[in-house]
This record gives structure tokens, sequence and C-alpha cells, in this order.
């Protein structure tokens, strides 16, 4: 999860401690690193992550991005072809990025083969992102990049084989902003596995502009869909109209 401004929408603690989004308060959430164990079935060790609330809620994890992250790496495992859209100097780019939980647990988790995951965020995200990297010793895999929602796209970004988002859909302001970010991001071509925490009813209004624009297909066949669907998470697989 990340805070994303664009133009002129920000987005603040405040914004969330008033029953509206995040389990977490973050006035109550202490900075440091610690390890991370949700993808103990994937990883031989598990993840470093620094968090710290000051960064706003991206500067936390939360439970949509490790569902993410491990449905796709747990689809890896069991389609080759899958795995072949990630790994091979393919480039993956992750919006809305926060701490990069779920850009790191797919380059702790594959062998890669030389393909490249843009980790991406507001300008004020870059050092926690930057710091987990180098944590988790992923520099040659992992980078960094400054990526406002509704902005213009750098040339670094453009074209990726894949988009993967976890969380970003909790400040409505936001929501033609992120849209247009897909939007920008990808062609009829270009796969978005999306994960979603449902907390607010007005969440429908960035599903209904979203459909305009793409198609949205629920993923079912996860072995933990129970699970995390009694929690309100639900994963889409996203393809451009």
């Amino acid at each position: 999860m990340s805070t994303q401004r664009g133009g002129s929408v920000t987005s603040s603690a405040s914004d969330f401690t008033n029953g509206s989004a995040p389990e977490q308060n973050l006035d109550h959430y202490a900075a440091g690193t610690a390890s991370f164990n949700a993808f103990s079935s994937f990883l031989s060790e598990p993840l470093l992550l620094s968090q710290d609330a000051k960064s706003g809620c991206g500067g936390m994890t939360w439970r949509a991005g490790e569902v993410l992250g491990r449905y796709l790496l747990w689809r890896c495992t069991q389609d080759p072809e899958f795995r072949a859209r990630i790994c091979g100097g393919k480039k993956i780019v992750e919006v809305g990025s926060g701490t990069a939980l779920t850009g790191l647990a797919l380059a702790k988790g594959l062998d890669l083969e030389g393909s490249k995951i843009f980790v991406t965020d507001q300008e004020n995200m870059i050092p926690i992102m930057t710091e987990n990297i180098r944590l988790n010793n992923c520099q040659d895999t992992v980078i960094p990049a400054e990526l406002d929602w509704g902005t213009t796209i750098a040339a670094e970004l453009q074209e990726p084989d894949m988009v993967i988002a976890a969380d970003c859909v909790y400040f409505e302001p936001a929501f033609p902003l992120l849209t247009q970010t897909m939007r920008d991001l990808t062609t009829p071509d270009t796969p978005i596995y999306f994960c979603y925490k449902k907390r607010r009813s007005a969440d429908k209004h960035f599903f209904k502009m979203l459909k305009k624009h793409f198609v949205l297909e629920e993923i079912q066949d996860f072995p933990e869909w129970e699970t995390f669907s009694r929690e309100s998470i639900f994963l889409y697989r996203v393809i451009k109209r």
C-alpha cells in the first residue's frame, strides 16, 4: 500500500485512522526492521523489511501485498508458461509498492534469469524501498523508481511485460489517477495482477471507473483463496480493453 499523490491530491496518516481504511493504527506503529516470514513456503530465508509509519501507510506492510506475492510465487511453481511471463529478461512494474514487499518476494523466490522488477511509489518512499532492497541483497534485480499516479510514465517503466499492484484502493480522490496510470502502463497484451482488500462502499466507484477501460477476472483457483476471501481480500487479473 502506498500514500499516493498526483497533481494536488495528497493523503496522510490522518486519512487512515478514522475508521475508513487500514487495519493498523499508524499513530502507534513502531518503526524498525524485522523479519517477514509470510513467504516461508517459497523462500529459503525470511525477508528483512524496514517499516516506518512516518512515511504514511506506504511505510508499512499490508496483507494484500502478502497475498499477491504468495499467489504469484505459487502460480510460478504450477505453470511454466506463467513463470515465463516473469522470468527470462522480462520487465515487471509494481505500482504503489510501499515497502517493496511483493517485488522483493518475487526477486527472492524466483530465479529471474535477467528479469528486472521495478518497485514504484512516490518520492518519499524511495529511501525505504532502497533500504529494503539492500537488506535483501536484491540490488541487481529490484530497482526503485518514482511514479506518482496520473503523471507521465518514465521511459524506464514503459512497456512492461507485467504490472502488479496490491492494496492501492483506499483513497477516493486518487481513483482516477490510479486508473490513468494503469492505462498508461499497459496494452491489451500486458496483464495486471491486482490484489485488493475491500474496506468501504466507496471502493465500488474505483471498479466502475476501471471497468470502462479494463476487463476484470477474479482469480479463485488458488489453494489459499477461501482463507483470504474471508478477510475481504480479492485477487484479479486485469486486461486492457
